[in-house]
């Protein structure tokens, strides 16, 4: 996706066509909508707050809260960088277990209830203000949070592997297997988001997460056996660990998800005897620059395939500069460096056999 036209850059363009057109005679419809969008991303944030909040009462680490056109992250301090992925822009707060223990599921209960508890809190807050003043727009505000609420609340799985609030919360209330599994993801992805790298997380997490079915709603357990198996046994190991969940078929909800699985992919056919151009083009675009790392590898793929050398180390050291930035918070970084060198090597390798004439322009294509 052009970056131009991402969540970022729209809300400027469209806040910039407000201001102008406060000047002019359409001055009321703009202001209505600048004012709805502007309480839309409120509400939003209210219902995200209310995660991050109850995240940390449970005693979950804050990783990053997304609200229309920013995400607030925090790394090495608190900052607020653009959101550039629509997928996002209606609202995400991600926190994660800082420990394991046998609470763990209560606490992730408190944490899926806390975006609807503050939604349903802002509307009742609302609706006193606005039995006391009559204002309009408190009405308005109070309907918006209440819809969250109801939006939230039901028990529903969502496009792409995801889950409501409410299905959350009632399936870890439930108990059973599908809450087990539920957890030892929450246990898994804990392992995922940390510093420690790959060669340290929990080898029995691992043999377990080996075990589970392989789904789109399991794919971050799959991702995690990945990047374990990659930096202990290599690419063949790795990748051989995920032939299950390759099977997976891709469609427009779950291609987000999935976008990892298919740059695997990409680099099997590439580091075969015989690179197949037409699959990994194909492949290419399924992927979406919300995924900047497997992008611009795939990018490097294709430009080395086409012989461009030049482009294809310029978005490998590119994906080095990324992860180099990231490592130190996320310790899974590690293992995408890794790969990417590991993807340089054997672009050096194809180059030289490419110019010894042991590869043809033929087999290249």
């Amino acid at each position: 996706m052009n970056k131009w036209l991402s969540p970022f850059y729209v809300t400027i363009a469209l806040s910039i066509a407000f201001i102008v057109s406060a000047f002019t005679s359409f001055a009321h419809t703009t202001n209505f909508f600048a004012l709805s969008l502007a309480l839309f991303f409120m509400t939003i944030f209210i219902h995200e707050l209310g995660h991050v909040v109850f995240g940390r009462f449970a005693g979950y680490r804050f990783i990053y809260m997304t609200i229309g056109p920013f995400t607030i992250e925090k790394s090495e301090k608190l900052k607020i960088i653009p959101n550039y992925s629509w997928v996002m822009f209606g609202g995400v707060a991600y926190c994660m277990p800082i420990s394991t223990d046998h609470e763990l599921t209560k606490k992730h209960m408190w944490y899926a209830a806390g975006g609807p508890l503050f939604s349903i809190g802002a509307a009742i807050l609302l609706l006193g203000l606005w039995y006391l003043t009559d204002a309009s727009l408190l009405a308005y505000a109070m309907t918006l949070h209440g819809a969250i609420f109801v939006a939230t609340a039901i028990p529903m799985r969502i496009a792409g592997g995801f889950y409501s609030d409410g299905y959350i919360w009632l399936m870890l209330k439930r108990g059973g297997k599908k809450s087990q599994q539920y957890v030892a993801m929450l246990l898994l992805t804990k392992e995922l988001m940390s510093p420690k790298k790959p060669s340290e997380w929990n080898k029995s997490l691992i043999e377990e997460a080996k075990k589970m079915t392989s789904s789109a709603d399991n794919i971050l357990v799959a991702y995690t056996v990945f990047y374990y198996e990659f930096v202990t046994n290599g690419f063949k190991a790795a990748s051989q660990a995920m032939d299950a969940f390759k099977t997976i078929p891709i469609t427009k909800k779950n291609k987000i998800l999935l976008q990892h699985l298919t740059h695997i992919r990409q680099i099997d056919s590439y580091v075969s005897d015989h690179p197949d151009t037409a699959l990994i083009t194909s492949l290419h675009a399924q992927l979406s620059k919300v995924e900047p790392i497997s992008y611009k590898r795939s990018e490097a793929l294709l430009a080395s395939l086409q012989g461009d050398k030049e482009l294809a180390e310029k978005r490998l050291q590119e994906v080095m500069a990324q992860c180099e930035q990231q490592m130190k918070q996320y310790g899974f970084f590690e293992a995408e460096k890794q790969l990417t060198t590991f993807l340089q090597q054997m672009m050096q390798v194809r180059n030289r056999s490419f110019m010894d004439g042991s590869i043809t322009s033929e087999d290249m294509s």
